[in-house]
Parts: C-alpha cells; structure tokens; sequence
C-alpha cells in the first residue's frame, strides 16, 4: 500500500498535510476523470437520492451504464444489501439476539424490502421505530421509505436496480435521523442585522464513513440562500480549462526542464509506480504535478480512479452537487483560477522543493513514523465526531514554521475571506449563507473566525 509521510519526526513539511484541508484539489489528471452519470439512465425525481446513496451505500457507479431502470439481479442485490448492513453497523447498535429474518426470494419489490429490512430489524431499536410490531412492508411505508405510484405499491412487481438503491438509501437516512445520528463537522454561525452566515469547516478529500450529516448540517445549509465556497467546480468547462491551462506549460518546456535531473528521475519511477503516463504528466508544472501525486499517495490508493472517488467524497463537492442539483445559488469566495495563480505565484525553488518532498515521501515510506494516510483518517474521524478541540490541536501543532507555502495558504486569503464574509453580513436584507471552506482557515492564527471576533462580531460553535 501506497503511502504519504506527514514529516513530524523526518522534516517533511507540513505543506503537504495543509493542502488537503485547505485547498479544493481539483489536480488536472484528477479533474478529466471527474465521474459523469448517464443522466438518460437515472429517473430524474431520483438524482438527489441517489447523490446520497452513492456516498451511503457506495455502490459502483457502472450501475448507471448497467441496466439500472431493469431488474436488479442477484449480485447486485446481494451487493446493495451488504453495504446497507455495512453503513447501518456503523451506529454500533446492539444486536437483538431474539430477531429472526423474515424470508424474501427472487427480485419482486417486496422481496427487495424485506432483504434490505432485515439488515435494520435485526438491532434493538428504540420504540419510536416500532419495528416489533410492524411487519417489513408496514413498516418501510410508515417511515417514507417507500411510497409507491398512483398503481398502489406494485410489490409483486420486479424491482429495478434503481428503485432498490433509493430504498436502501432512505432507509439509512430515516434511520441515522431517527437516532440523532451522523458527522457533526466543525461548524461555526454569526449574524448581523437580519443575516446569518453558517461556516462550515471542511476536509476535501472524503470517506464513506463521514456521511450522512447531522440534522444540525443539513438544517443550516437547507435554511440558507446560497451556497458559498472556495471555487465552484460544477457546470465550469472553461473555467476548468482555464485552470488547467495554468497548470500547464505554455512555452514549449516541460517538467524536465525545469527542475533537476535527480528530480526527475524519481518523477519517472513514482509514475511508473502509480501507472501515471510521464509524457502527459510532464506537461504540467511541479505544484500541479505534486498535487496529483499528493491526493493518490494520501488516499493509499496508488490507483486513480480511486483517488477520485476519495476527492468526489470531500465535503465541499458533496454541498456543490447538491446545490447544482437543487439551483441554490452558488458563491465563489476565490475560484479556480485564483487558486492556480496562488500556485504560480511560488517561486521554481519552491514548487521543486514541494514535489521533491512528495516523491521522497512516496519513496521512502520506512523513513518515517507516521503516514499523513493515517492522519487524513484522524482527521476525518475527528470531523465525524465534531471533535473539534482534537483537531485543532493536532492540526496546529503540525505547523512549526512559517513558509512560503503556508504564507500563501493563510494570511491575504483568510482576511479577504473575513472582508467578503462581513459583507455578506452587514448588507441589507435578510438572507443565510452556507460557508464551506477549508477547515485549516477556521483555525489557524488569525484565522477567518479571529478576523470576525475582533473587528466585533460574535461568533458561536455549533455542535
């Protein structure tokens, strides 16, 4: 397994770490393998579950292309019906040793029911869910799990792989809401006249295991009129086009051509290594190159297409589709652009420096003591938690220095946040804007919620 070293106990900086919280990584390798559903082979009442479903049940997204308006066949069924256990296991509920499953054969829409009712019946419940006392069909209609047509609920009917994912979804979501369940985050709320701002701190790269949300989450952002992030990467082909265009050379050079030939060598071997085709790669410039490298190495995935399910799990991407799907207004704080010219504005020496630590953590795992693997999954254990004093602690202790990278990270970008962010608040009206940024800004010195209380604004943690 692929890892990347975090440096506390080798000199690896922190750089590395810091990115993943606080940039929206959308690398250019990364960016043209961005997933697209088959939009002709989803109902289109069913595109916001499923967004959810994906992330719940994490089911392979081949199934769009793969008869999903046709019945569901065994495999998939036996799939859909692991995963929901799997998801459902994760409240750590105590197994009601008295439960015996009720019998489903075949791919009927009841029998697809009660499969997927026998991974939730047989914990102990409280009696607000009245499982005892339900039979699997009364009881997934009571809850809203299913609802039926103006035909009546069709039960003898087959079952299309699309409708057994939205009922294994629903039935998670009912049941994490039913029991107060799901990642807290780090979320802070000010307000002024008549306007509320929620912020929310975020970790782009993202795990199954995070989602859902709280109720807390979801009301805030469902009250809220806008959507507000970093950079809007939805619906944004010349922008993204623009964004890779600066990552890239313009001038006929290539990566070789600007860093050393030690460099580069070890580029060519972790390339190899993560099956990375090196001619193409090389058209890019160190910090996009990095960058690449930094979300494979820190997903301990070494494959891309899973790097990318990692990054569609970040939190900011989850809040961006569903605002696209729902057409709430998105606001950019920054954007992609500004963020390439962010890195650009590194000196050569710097951006080699950045990808030479990369391809040395990458290389030489045993040198180190810790993986930054293993701290992204602290981090978003502690995101889950709403731990946010284990966070912070850990987070602020990584950083020991100040460095070109991290002057570029915070500072000019947290107080232009903290300016747009009391405009939003001190204009006229009464609108609720739902922040999503980088955890690292809400928490570091001088941070966007320091900006906030001292110029006199109260600031709340919501938990």
């Amino acid at each position: 397994m692929r890892r990347i070293k975090n440096g506390i106990k080798s000199n690896i900086s922190i750089w590395v770490l810091m990115l993943i919280v606080i940039l929206v990584n959308v690398t250019p390798s990364l960016a043209e393998q961005m997933p697209t559903n088959s939009a002709g082979n989803v109902s289109e009442w069913a595109v916001g579950t499923l967004m959810e479903g994906e992330r719940l049940v994490n089911y392979p997204l081949e199934w769009y292309d793969d008869s999903f308006q046709e019945a569901i066949t065994e495999e998939k069924l036996e799939i859909l019906v692991e995963g929901t256990a799997r998801k459902l296991s994760e409240l750590g509920l105590e197994i009601n040793e008295n439960f015996k499953p009720v019998v489903a054969t075949g791919n009927s829409r009841e029998a697809v029911v009660i499969s997927l009712y026998n991974t939730l019946a047989k914990y102990q419940l409280p009696a607000i869910f009245e499982v005892d006392h339900l039979s699997p069909v009364e009881y997934m209609v009571k809850r809203g799990i299913i609802k039926g047509t103006s035909l009546g609920l069709e039960l003898a009917r087959p079952c299309s792989t699309e409708q057994a994912v939205i009922i294994a979804t629903r039935l998670i979501l009912d049941t994490y809401q039913g029991l107060s369940q799901g990642s807290k985050g780090f979320m802070w709320k000010t307000t002024k006249n008549n306007n509320t701002v929620y912020m929310l701190g975020s970790i782009h790269i993202g795990d199954p295991k995070m989602y859902p949300f709280s109720t807390t989450i979801k009301d805030a952002y469902d009250r809220s009129d806008a959507l507000v992030v970093e950079a809007n990467i939805m619906n944004q082909q010349a922008v993204l086009s623009d964004f890779v265009q600066r990552a890239m050379y313009s001038d006929g050079t290539t990566l070789k051509d600007h860093i050393s030939e030690e460099t580069y060598q070890k580029c060519l071997i972790v390339f190899e290594q993560f099956s990375l085709p090196a001619e193409a790669m090389g058209r890019f410039k160190p910090w996009s190159v990095a960058n690449d490298l930094n979300v494979l190495a820190m997903t301990n995935s070494g494959e891309t297409n899973e790097a990318v399910s990692a990054v569609n799990m970040g939190i900011d991407v989850y809040f961006l589709t569903k605002a696209t799907l729902e057409n709430k207004p998105i606001i950019e704080l920054e954007g992609l652009v500004f963020q390439a010219d962010l890195f650009n504005s590194m000196t050569a020496q710097t951006q080699e420096r950045y990808l030479l630590q990369v391809l040395n953590s990458i290389l030489n795992p045993e040198k180190d003591q810790s993986s930054s693997g293993q701290l992204l999954a602290n981090w978003q254990t502690q995101w889950h938690d709403g731990n946010l004093t284990e966070f912070k602690n850990g987070y602020l202790s990584l950083q020991k220095e100040e460095t070109e990278i991290s002057k570029m990270l915070f500072g000019k970008r947290d107080e232009s946040m903290a300016e747009k962010i009391k405009v939003m608040l001190e204009a006229t009206g009464s609108r609720t804007y739902f922040v999503v940024v980088g955890a690292g800004h809400f928490i570091v010195n001088n941070s966007v919620i320091d900006l906030l209380i001292d110029d006199g604004y109260e600031v709340e943690v919501i938990k």
